[in-house]
């Protein structure tokens, strides 16, 4: 490994190196455990993180860290922040301050966060890392995952309803699925196919503007909306008030 010219011209310890590419890394539940070594005032040494999978549209989620100073002396300030997050995962907060690492001693950062239901399914995401000392010196960790699918399917009520002149209609799809959406009257008359094509897994949201299937505004009254795959049907009822 080349020596990163702006830390502090120290050969590393062996002693050092060793213990900083050691790695514990678990998932437990809505938890990720992830701990990171890494020598302070030496040269660093970054771990390539193992993918966790954490679930779908899930709250309680922690990322734990756990920087070590390996030095023999204290690391004074030490800030751990997560950069620039999608804007589907809410942290409580990104940046954590660890007033004081003694040599030798280590402390953890956790971060809690959630997913929301617009996270890409199956994909890998990754967080960015920074680590920054009060003295200028810095190191970025970068943390592979994916988000895992819903357990089952499942069609949401329309949102607004009773609605005028446009409404929501949302669904869940735990595996990739061909997908067919049609509204019907109250007689059971076909007005419009939605949606006929593929989708991935994940939440899919579509949008029904009270019009049929050649665009004309259909009238005021109850109507329905059933969603198809090869492996599963809902129905539901929806009030339409011009």
């Amino acid at each position: 490994m080349e020596e990163d010219k702006s830390l502090p011209r120290a050969s590393p310890n062996p002693d050092i190196v060793g213990r900083a590419s050691r790695r514990d890394e678990r998932v437990r539940g809505n938890i990720i455990m992830n701990r990171l070594f890494i020598a302070l005032i030496f040269i660093p040494v970054l771990l390539q993180a193992q993918m966790n999978e954490v679930p779908y549209n899930s709250r309680g989620n922690s990322l734990a860290l756990t920087v070590e100073n390996t030095a023999t002396v204290a690391a004074k300030n030490v800030t751990v922040e997560i950069q620039n997050p999608s804007s589907w995962l809410k942290l409580e907060s990104s940046k954590i301050m660890l007033k004081d690492i003694l040599a030798k001693q280590s402390k953890d950062a956790e971060f809690l966060f959630s997913v929301e239901r617009s996270a890409p399914i199956g994909k890998e995401q990754k967080i960015k890392v920074l680590i920054k000392t009060s003295d200028g010196q810095s190191w970025t960790k970068e943390i592979a995952f994916t988000i895992s699918p819903p357990k089952e399917y499942h069609l949401y009520d329309n949102f607004p309803n009773p609605f005028n002149p446009t409404t929501k209609i949302a669904f869940e799809l735990p595996v990739a699925s061909k997908v067919k959406l049609v509204i019907y009257d109250a007689l059971g008359r076909e007005v419009r196919t939605l949606t006929d094509d593929e989708y991935p897994a994940g939440y899919i949201e579509l949008t029904w503007d009270g019009r049929n299937e050649i665009g004309t505004m259909v009238s005021s009254g109850v109507y329905f909306y059933r969603i198809s795959t090869l492996k599963w049907n809902s129905v539901k009822k929806m009030v339409l008030l011009r």
